[in-house]
């Protein structure tokens, strides 16, 4: 994630959970620091698809973050959660971005902001999830192609 996409999360992210973190991201942004941790993208890209969950549904339940998550865990990992976690020997209770790679956290992440972005637009879910096999795809893609192209003179 480049520093021009965390600079958009703090300036979008609208609720008050996410405008907790605003101020230590802005502080990364303009340290010069270049890695910043992996943890502070999750807060937020997870806190932003929340938030667009709960401006959703009236009465949001377990089950509509549950669906959310797991849509995008079976889109990167061809699993749910609990499957997921019982292949890896997993407690119920951990975190499964602990056990990705870099990679795919990174994957993860954009996948969950795209999420968020595509529910405050209404989309249904069939919709959001045929978009967001699509932008995985993608991600896969540009993972995978050489950073330095070859020109035969």
């Amino acid at each position: 994630m480049t520093r021009c996409d965390l600079a958009f999360l703090i300036i979008s992210s609208i609720s008050k959970k996410t405008g907790e973190f605003k101020g230590k991201y802005i502080a990364i942004v303009f340290s010069g620091n270049e890695t910043i941790d992996s943890n502070l993208y999750s807060k937020i890209s997870h806190g932003l698809m929340i938030d667009a969950i709960k401006r959703d549904h009236k009465n949001p339940q377990p089950h509509h973050y549950k669906n959310e998550i797991n849509m995008i865990y079976k889109i990167m990992l061809g699993k749910n959660a609990k499957q997921f976690k019982a292949d890896n020997n997993l407690d119920k209770d951990e975190s499964i971005p602990d056990y990705l790679t870099n990679d795919q956290k990174e994957i993860l992440y954009r996948l969950e902001m795209a999420n968020a972005f595509l529910i405050d637009l209404g989309m249904e879910y069939s919709d959001r999830k045929e978009c967001l096999t699509l932008m995985h795809q993608e991600y896969i893609v540009k993972l995978n192609e050489p950073c330095i192209t070859v020109i035969n003179v």
